[in-house]
C-alpha cells in the first residue's frame, strides 16, 4: 500500500481512512474490534472520528462521544499502529457552551475524548466547523498551545469556507502559529465543488486533502437506483441519511456503471480511485461493516481510471457549485444551528 504525507507533518497514512460513525449503533464493540484489528493488518493506519459521533443514535445536539469510546477500546494495546484524527465544534450538547471553537470549549472537549480513546494525544484535530464567534488568532492560540503540551500532533480543518483555509494559513506564516495540515471536504463526481477553489487553495499552502463522502453516501456505488433500498444497507436502516437522486443522475450513474465494468472493478472502487486521483487528496474517508466492503475499499486504491475514461467523465460530472460545504456554526434563537457563510 502507498502511504501519504500529512501536509508537512511527515506523518505517512494510508489512501483510505477507516470511517467509525457507525460504531456504537449499527455496529457493536465485538464487530469494531474484529474491523479495526483487521484494518490495522491490511495496512490501514489512519482512523477517524469525532467528540460527537454516536452511529444512528445521533441527533443534533446530542452528547455523542460513543465513537472515541468503541475505538479507544478496539484499538486498546494497538494505538501506537494508528493515526487517529478526531474532530470537535459541532453540538455535543443543547447549552449554548457545548459547541463552537471557543478555548472553553476545546480545552473541555479535548481532555474528554483523550479519556475516551485511552490516548494521551491525537495524531489530528480538525475543527468540525467554522465558528464565525471566535477570531482565527485565538482558535490558532489554542492549537498551538495543544501542540507544545504534546496532546495533539497536528492541526486541521473541515468544512471550512475555502477563504477562511486560506486566512489560517497566512496567519500562520505571519505570526509562527500552527499551520493547517488537513482540510476534509465532502468531495465525490456528484459534488465537485472542491475543484472550483480547494484544490488550488491547498496545493498552494501544502495542505492535504482527506475527503469524506466519496460514494455520496452510497449514491455511487449504484445500489440505490431502484426503487427500495437493498436490506440491511444504510439506506434501508437510515434513509434521511441518503440524498435522492436528481433528474438525469441515474443515467449518468449507469454510465459510470459501465466504465466501471469495462476497467474490471465495481462502481464504488471506481469513484473512490477518482477521487484518489485527484489533486492534493492523501486519503478518503469511508465506513464499512465487512472486511469484504474493506477489501473493496483497499483494491480501490490500488486502480487507476483508464486515460480514454476521462474526458467521459468530465462530460458527465462536470465541476458546479456550490463550492464546499460552506455552512457555518451560529447560535440563534435559544439553539445551535448551520448557517451560510458569514463574511467578517
Amino acid at each position: 500500500m502507498n502511504y501519504a504525507a500529512l501536509g508537512t507533518t511527515g506523518i505517512r497514512v494510508s489512501p483510505i481512512t477507516m470511517g467509525t460513525m457507525l460504531f456504537g449503533n449499527p455496529l457493536d464493540q465485538s464487530q469494531c474490534d474484529r474491523l479495526v484489528s483487521a484494518a490495522l493488518e491490511r495496512g490501514i493506519n489512519f482512523l477517524d472520528t469525532s467528540d460527537v459521533y454516536e452511529g444512528y443514535s445521533r441527533t443534533w445536539g446530542s452528547a455523542g462521544g460513543v465513537s472515541e469510546q468503541v475505538l479507544g477500546n478496539a484499538l486498546g494495546a494497538q494505538r501506537h499502529r494508528a493515526v487517529i484524527c478526531t474532530k470537535f465544534g459541532n453540538p455535543a450538547g443543547s447549552g449554548p457552551l457545548d459547541a463552537g471553537l471557543s478555548r472553553r470549549h476545546l480545552d473541555k472537549q479535548l481532555e474528554a475524548s483523550l479519556r475516551r480513546l485511552g490516548t494521551d494525544y491525537v495524531d489530528l484535530f480538525l475543527a468540525h466547523r467554522w465558528d464565525p464567534a471566535v477570531a482565527m488568532e485565538e482558535f490558532l492560540g489554542t492549537c498551538e498551545r495543544w501542540i507544545r503540551d504534546g496532546k495533539v500532533r497536528a492541526v486541521g480543518a473541515s468544512n471550512w469556507p475555502v477563504w477562511r483555509i486560506a486566512q489560517a494559513c497566512q496567519i500562520a506564516q505571519s505570526s509562527g502559529a500552527p499551520k493547517l495540515q488537513v482540510v476534509s471536504p465532502k468531495y465525490n463526481l456528484l459534488y465537485r465543488g472542491v475543484d472550483m477553489e480547494q484544490n488550488a487553495c491547498a496545493a498552494h499552502y501544502g495542505v492535504s486533502i482527506v475527503s469524506y463522502q466519496p460514494l455520496e453516501a452510497g449514491i455511487l456505488s449504484g445500489k440505490y437506483n431502484g426503487e427500495k433500498a437493498p436490506e440491511g444497507s444504510r439506506g434501508g436502516e437510515k434513509p434521511g441519511w441518503i440524498p435522492k437522486l436528481k433528474p438525469g443522475e441515474a443515467e449518468r450513474l449507469s454510465a459510470l456503471a459501465r466504465m466501471a465494468s469495462e476497467s474490471g472493478v465495481t462502481s464504488a472502487e471506481y469513484a473512490i480511485a477518482w477521487v484518489l486521483s485527484r489533486p492534493s487528496v492523501a486519503s478518503v474517508i469511508l465506513g464499512w461493516r465487512s472486511e469484504a466492503q474493506m477489501d473493496s475499499a483497499i483494491a480501490a486504491a490500488g486502480f487507476r481510471i483508464p486515460a480514454p475514461h476521462l474526458a467521459e467523465l468530465e462530460s458527465l460530472f462536470p465541476p458546479q457549485g456550490p463550492l464546499a460545504e460552506e455552512r457555518v456554526l451560529i447560535w440563534r434563537n435559544g439553539a445551535w444551528a448551520l448557517s451560510p457563510v458569514e463574511i467578517s
